[in-house]
């Protein structure tokens, strides 16, 4: 059975300091295959730009450990992770919108962190596939030891 995580951030994100090539060692270490880096979307991006991160995820993935590239969207001033997104091009604004572009590159949208916020409206909830139930901190801090990032549940 693979060991996941499915919402971190690597330096590509203004949060996170941890390199691609670190977190291959980090997953090495821990014996988890695959982690869904999930970037802030506020870093700063484009399609040039979505584009080497992805090479740079398939750079340092092998055959047992996988980096997988998606993002962490803003929308409406929530957060939704997008696992596995293909590309950055033309960022629809609405949700309906944004579900649908990002079915249509076999992602889906999570709903992150959600007691970070006092009320998620339902326009944004009814347009999730999962919720985020265990968020910890310090963030990404995998140089202390593993921490579980991510439950998830289908609503």
């Amino acid at each position: 059975m693979d060991k996941v995580i499915l919402h971190a951030h690597s330096n590509w994100s203004h949060d996170s300091k941890i390199s691609l090539k670190e977190w291959l060692s980090a997953m090495r270490k821990n014996q988890v295959n695959k982690v869904y880096l999930t970037e802030h979307e506020e870093s700063g991006w484009s399609e040039a730009k979505y584009e080497e991160f992805k090479n740079e995820c398939a750079l340092y993935s092998t055959k047992n450990y996988k980096l997988i590239p998606g993002l962490e969207l803003n929308i409406d001033g929530y957060h939704v992770l997008a696992p596995g997104l293909l590309n950055y091009s033309k960022r629809p604004k609405k949700i309906k919108d944004l579900k649908l572009w990002v079915e249509s590159q076999g992602s889906t949208l999570i709903m992150a962190h959600p007691t970070k916020y006092k009320n998620i409206p339902n326009k944004i909830l009814n347009h999730c596939s999962g919720i985020e139930i265990k968020n910890t901190k310090p963030q990404y801090n995998w140089f202390i030891g593993p921490t579980i990032r991510l439950s998830l549940i289908h609503i």
